[in-house]
């Protein structure tokens, strides 16, 4: 899909679905072009059946946050979106830090860091 190539990129991976149905990497691939293409109920049930094989797969979280943030699904796609791999990769540098999934209502005397990936 990054060559523009999307009706191709689509073809190739719905092949290699049929052919093995619990190929993540595919399925995920497959749900990205469907979203690349605009077709984004397809690809919420896409992610939902690659992510019903491997719940944890950041990839298919993080996919699926942006085709619902894109969607203007926000409320969703936030909640996804907190499975971003470079959040993962600042947790794991530096595993004593906090992080938020939301802000507090009152911000008052808060200290609030906001990660250069945001």
């Amino acid at each position: 899909t990054q060559q523009g190539r999307v009706a191709d990129a689509l073809s190739s991976f719905r092949r290699i679905l049929e052919s093995d149905p619990r190929d993540q990497r595919a399925a995920e691939m497959y749900a990205s072009a469907l979203a690349n293409a605009g077709r984004f109920s397809e690809t919420w049930r896409q992610y939902s059946c690659a992510l019903a094989t491997d719940p944890e797969s950041r990839q298919g979280r993080h996919g699926l946050a942006f085709a619902l943030l894109a969607a203007g699904r926000l409320a969703d796609g936030w909640t996804e979106y907190v499975h971003r791999p470079a959040r993962a990769g600042f947790q794991s540098r530096f595993p004593g830090v906090p992080l938020s999934v939301a802000l507090p209502a009152d911000l008052a005397g808060a200290r609030v860091c906001v990660l250069q990936e945001q």
